[in-house]
């Protein structure tokens, strides 16, 4: 990750950064996308709360949501009994 972080801090603007996160390998390109969220998310959290959470548990919180959202989309989808197609009012 910190090979990645030293490529993209090189980049001047958001435009250049993004194209280059579009052509990197979809499991790459997702870690970075969920990096990038999570850091933004912790600066706002130490700016309006104070609290900070350390860049190796940010970092271990962007591997388990990047394998979290990896197999979700691999999961088959509920059975029909289980999948509710339509809402109907009840009685």
């Amino acid at each position: 990750m910190e090979a990645m972080r030293c490529q993209l801090a090189e980049f001047t603007s958001p435009k250049e950064m993004l194209r280059f996160i579009l052509k990197l390998e979809p499991k790459t390109q997702l870690t970075v996308i969920l990096l990038l969220w999570l850091w933004w998310d912790e600066r706002n959290k130490f700016r309006e709360e104070g609290r900070r959470r350390s860049a190796l548990e940010v970092a271990y919180v962007t591997a388990a949501l990047a394998d979290r959202v990896q197999t979700k989309g691999t999961q088959t989808p509920l059975s029909d009994f289980r999948q509710c197609l339509k809402w109907d009012k009840p009685q």
